[in-house]
């Protein structure tokens, strides 16, 4: 991935901003991606499937990219779900958005909630995290 990114923009000719947006479990990816790799100056975390696994053991002994952006979003009735396991998603959320908040890193962060269950408009979820990320 380190190789890529550079790999792509000279190639392509791109510029600006490096952003991963991903929503649900392209949420959680986009997330790991963003802390494995140091070369993304944001990240935007819609639905993201924070209860999968042990994702927030790993959140808790890595740092974001310096000088980084964190965009985290979640529906109002998800944490609502049937599933114990998946219920625990508004939990990690709150909790991942602790870290987010207490990393050196992070110059810019919010969580924001949204009106709905996990699948609430999902590109309207994922626009507003592009137009805050980019703004």
């Amino acid at each position: 991935m380190n190789d890529c990114v550079p790999c792509c923009e000279k190639e392509y000719g791109l510029t600006g901003m490096r952003i991963l947006c991903g929503y649900s479990l392209a949420g959680l990816f986009s997330l790991w991606a963003f802390y494995e790799s140091q070369v993304f100056s944001g990240v935007i975390s819609c639905s993201g499937s924070l209860w999968f696994g042990d994702w927030i053991s790993y959140a808790e002994s890595h740092t974001a990219p310096q000088n980084s952006s964190v965009y985290l979003s979640l529906g109002d009735r998800e944490e609502k779900a049937r599933d114990r396991i998946m219920a625990t998603v508004g939990d990690c959320t709150r909790r991942q958005y602790e870290l987010v908040c207490g990393d050196k890193n992070v110059s810019r962060h919010i969580l924001e909630w949204n009106e709905g269950g996990h699948f609430n408009e999902p590109e309207k979820r994922i626009a507003k995290g592009i137009r805050w990320c980019v703004k």
